[in-house]
């Protein structure tokens, strides 16, 4: 037996007999195949769903490695980066590549670590990796199309009260399945809900990507200044 409940807008399906084995269920609907990376929380790894062979990225995270955590409407405790991106698709169609951040299409709480099963945009690589692969430098005019979508990205997360804190070359996939470059950000495991204007007394995300505000009064408000990197 399951048990529907509403967050952020949308039915979510959790598991009402304790009984259910969540790694079963997450076996039977996807095959794992080759890992994909590995990063400061957790790893990723290449897969695809049973049912529609649907290309996915499988992540798993340690429990140790959720720095985080929100609760929900209901007072069920999700980890933010769950939270993040269920409030991001509460305002979408819910289809999966319909806005800049990654769709979370399931997630599954097992004794000792979360895994997510997210969008796997194809063709698709990480920023740093693509602009490598034209020697180290964009065409003024590819760069531009690649800036103004990042900006509007910062303007959506923004909007619906969302703080990444770790925007990055490698968090930013760049997706060519259309033969221009569409911006996808990835990777919501240091985010959290903000208000605007607010201040920020701790500092999460990469130390060579710190806003110039931290160091000089150790606090910081938004994504405002990454995308100048």
């Amino acid at each position: 037996m399951r048990r529907c409940v509403q967050t952020f807008g949308l039915y979510c399906i959790f598991p009402e007999d304790e009984e259910e084995d969540p790694k079963l269920e997450f076996e039977a609907k996807y095959v794992e195949l080759n890992p994909l990376g590995e990063g400061g929380c957790g790893s990723v790894f290449n897969g695809y769903r049973k049912s529609d062979k649907l290309v996915v990225a499988i992540k798993h995270i340690p429990n140790e490695n959720i720095y985080c955590t929100h609760f929900d409407e209901s007072g069920r405790e999700l980890s933010v980066e769950v939270a993040v991106m269920l409030k991001l698709q509460s305002g979408t169609s819910n289809s999966a590549g319909s806005k800049a951040p990654i769709t979370l299409l399931d997630w599954y709480v097992l004794p000792h670590e979360l895994i997510l099963v997210l969008e796997r945009p194809m063709p698709a690589s990480d920023l740093q990796s693509y602009i490598e692969r034209r020697g180290g430098s964009l065409k003024e005019s590819e760069a531009k199309i690649i800036l103004k979508q990042l900006v509007e990205a910062a303007i959506h997360l923004q909007d619906e009260k969302i703080f990444h804190r770790d925007i990055k070359l490698e968090n930013i996939l760049i997706e060519m399945c259309s033969g221009a470059p569409r911006v996808r950000i990835i990777d919501f495991g240091l985010s959290c809900f903000t208000q605007k204007n607010s201040n920020h007394n701790t500092f999460y995300g990469t130390d060579c990507h710190v806003p110039p505000e931290w160091l000089f009064r150790y606090q910081y408000s938004a994504d405002e200044f990454w995308p100048g990197f």
